[in-house]
């Protein structure tokens, strides 16, 4: 049996995915999901129980700052919401960050497409060694460096990740636009100056 499975096929881990709810609350009870009911993903971040934990620490602050009273009914009516307000952008986040983060550490994955591992190694190069290097104000290094900076959060992470994704995307839409103006211009087109053109990519 063993030998059998050593020569099988390997499988495949699932899409990350993530609960937009957190919590229910019944007449004389209430229910809260953490970790990976919440968010699932495979292990290539490595950040399953640091995600649990977190879900675990808003729990607990919600429940702190619940206005209760003396009823425990009351306490859960008041924190569980709370808490779903807390973990539901976080859980999302997670789980886009597995999505992007580094996917190409397994032969299940890396063995599937090198076009796509070609292109993400040079992505995290670009970001983390070159780009967040020279202008750190304007470009973060890729989202699986950010995710390892404890005073970020899942939700921070993330959106720092796609503001430069937005500004890389400015930038090779630009480098097309400035490659293909000669050949625009002599199509006699009623174009504007090309900086008015580049203006808005600059609000990225």
């Amino acid at each position: 049996e063993a030998a059998a499975f050593a020569a099988g096929a390997p499988g495949a881990f699932p899409a990350p995915c993530y609960s937009p709810r957190q919590q229910l609350l019944l007449p004389k009870a209430g229910v809260v999901l953490v970790g990976d009911a919440i968010h699932a993903f495979p292990p290539d971040i490595g950040q399953g129980v640091n995600s649990a934990l977190s879900d675990v620490v808003m729990l607990g602050e919600a429940l702190d700052g619940a206005d209760g009273g003396d009823s425990p009914m009351a306490k859960l009516r008041a924190a569980l919401p709370a808490y779903e307000a807390a973990a539901a952008p976080e859980a999302e986040a997670v789980a886009r960050i597995a999505q992007v983060g580094f996917p190409y550490q397994y032969p299940i994955t890396r063995e599937r497409s090198p076009l796509q591992k070609a292109g993400w190694f040079a992505n995290f190069l670009l970001r983390t060694f070159v780009l967040s290097k020279l202008l750190p104000r304007l470009f973060s290094p890729a989202a699986i460096v950010l995710v390892q900076r404890p005073q970020l959060s899942y939700a921070q992470v993330w959106r720092t990740a796609q503001r430069t994704t937005r500004r890389l995307q400015g930038l090779g839409l630009a480098a097309a636009l400035a490659a293909a103006w000669p050949w625009l211009r002599r199509l006699a087109l009623p174009l504007p100056p090309l900086p008015l053109l580049l203006l808005p990519l600059a609000a990225l």
